[in-house]
């Protein structure tokens, strides 16, 4: 029996002048059951793994006749792990992100639980929970030998003039650090572009004639939480973009100039404060009513980054 849901309640697409019934929600011709499932995820793996096996055989019967086997395993017991740790934690992250979307729009709706409570919508957290894992999972455990450097680094015993940290920091953290943070802060932004797009479906039908959208608390508080999330890993790109300078090639010779120093670092460390404020009043507008002080904050961060980063480097540089 074929359910019907009211996407907008209350509407102006509810008026009694229509006299035409309306069309119910579609419904699958055939039921899901367990074993489709079952040979779905099985289909998956197969066409995902299935090459990658193949091509790692062809390569180990490679490494086999020239006699570096040994290497070769070493190679595989090093990617497996981080494959697995990468998968698990990128999976969970969007996961969690997800189930706490389906559960307030639950609550939020009840008219519509049904619809959150569909095998579909399982279906589809859990599959884009996989994918999200599997991708970066891949893109961590084909870096293996950054994170083993990272893993297993040591000290060079001698340090930078500028920051006072080991030249080991550079060779085996900071390439891993970067890499981490990127990743993150794809995840984040992903997670957040889902989280909009879904209160969104629901908020904006029912926010018309209306000069804004009323965004219920719940969908409020986690929308801000990733905001807050995001502002601060913002933060944390440019702190890593600090060490940066060491390498410059704005000035003369190869390495951190004057310019480089008085300028370009003056203006991350700004940024850097910027982005915490943001991210902290951020938190606090879920207690207090900040948020325009967050709003504040952005625009000066904007304003910041043009000026610091592009004005006054280039008149330091030319005069």
């Amino acid at each position: 029996m074929m359910t019907k849901f009211d996407w907008f309640p209350g509407g102006e697409w509810n008026s009694d002048e229509e006299s035409a019934p309306r069309r119910p929600f579609p419904s699958f011709p055939f039921k899901i059951n367990r074993g489709m499932i079952l040979a779905g995820v099985i289909a998956l793996v197969l066409l995902v793994f299935l090459p990658a096996l193949a091509e790692l055989y062809t390569d180990y019967l490679w490494y086999d006749s020239e006699g570096y086997a040994s290497v070769f395993l070493i190679r595989i017991f090093a990617r497996v792990p981080l494959f697995l740790a990468g998968f698990l934690f990128f999976a969970s992250l969007l996961w969690i992100n997800l189930v706490m979307v389906r559960r307030n729009l639950k609550v939020l709706y009840p008219e519509h639980r049904d619809l959150m409570s569909s095998r579909l919508i399982g279906l589809g957290i859990i599959g884009g929970a996989v994918f999200l894992g599997v991708t970066n999972g891949a893109a961590i455990s084909s870096e293996w030998p950054m994170v083993l450097r990272f893993l297993n680094g040591s000290s060079f015993g001698t340090t930078d003039p500028i920051f006072g940290y080991d030249t080991g920091f550079y060779i085996f953290s900071l390439p891993f650090w970067n890499f981490l943070h990127a990743r993150l802060l794809n995840v984040l932004f992903l997670s957040l572009l889902t989280a909009l797009a879904a209160y969104g479906a629901f908020i904006l039908p029912r926010s018309r004639g209306t000069a804004f959208p009323q965004v219920p608390l719940r969908a409020q508080t986690h929308i801000t939480l990733l905001a807050a999330l995001g502002a601060l890993l913002w933060g944390a790109g440019y702190f890593l973009d600090r060490f940066a300078i060491l390498v410059s090639p704005r000035g003369v010779t190869f390495g951190a100039g004057y310019t480089d120093v008085h300028a370009e670092l003056l203006a991350l460390n700004v940024l850097t404060v910027l982005s915490v404020l943001i991210s902290l009043f951020l938190l606090a507008s879920l207690f207090r009513k900040t948020w325009k002080v967050s709003l504040g904050l952005v625009g000066l961060l904007i304003v910041s980054s043009i000026v610091l980063r592009g004005f006054y480097p280039a008149i330091v540089q030319k005069y």
